[in-house]
């Protein structure tokens, strides 16, 4: 509650996992292992679990009053994949599209977003969902004026979210990095 600073451990564990984690609309939604969903409306003291069947989540993101969730779990064949989306965390509906695997939700510069194997399905508004082809890195965040992504270990960046993707170097030095983050950071 103070910007970071310090930090208070809650003694009360969930059912699974906790994998990912998003707020809005004064509520935190955490998702994880077994279709794990719990809601928090005070800052994370108690929790109401809202389980959903299927595989476990991994990614969550809260953009335009909604929440979207994404699990892919490999069954040794191919992906146990569900995406569903909320906007009260607590209510979930099968989200208007499909994919073979689902590699993030996000939201930033106006956009929810899931990113696809090949190509990215997208809001700007909660409710409508638009998809296009192509190559977008596997984990991406909104950071002051640009995109930035990591695909592997290779950074990309872009001004738009829709175009003008490339990589930024050779990233043999980031290595072991799974997740990447933007936003501003206080003195």
């Amino acid at each position: 509650t103070d910007d970071g600073r310090t930090w208070t451990e809650i003694s009360t564990r969930r059912s699974n996992a906790i994998r990912d984690l998003a707020a809005g609309n004064g509520r935190i939604v955490a998702v994880g292992d077994d279709g794990l969903i719990a809601v928090s409306m005070d800052l994370g003291q108690t929790w109401t679990e809202h389980p959903q069947p299927g595989p476990g989540f991994s990614s969550v993101a809260f953009g335009h009053d909604t929440f979207v969730a994404i699990a892919s779990k490999w069954n040794g064949n191919g992906f146990d994949t569900q995406c569903v989306t909320s906007t009260d965390g607590m209510s979930w509906s099968t989200c208007p599209f499909s994919s073979s695997q689902f590699r993030m939700a996000l939201f930033g510069n106006g956009y929810l977003a899931v990113i696809l194997p090949n190509g990215i399905a997208y809001s700007t508004d909660g409710s409508t969902w638009s998809q296009m082809q192509g190559s977008f890195p596997s984990k991406l965040a909104w950071a002051q004026d640009r995109w930035v992504g990591i695909s592997g270990s290779n950074p990309w960046t872009s001004n738009a979210l829709l175009q003008g993707w490339g990589e930024v170097m050779n990233g043999s030095e980031l290595s072991g990095f799974r997740s990447i983050a933007g936003g501003w950071v206080r003195p």
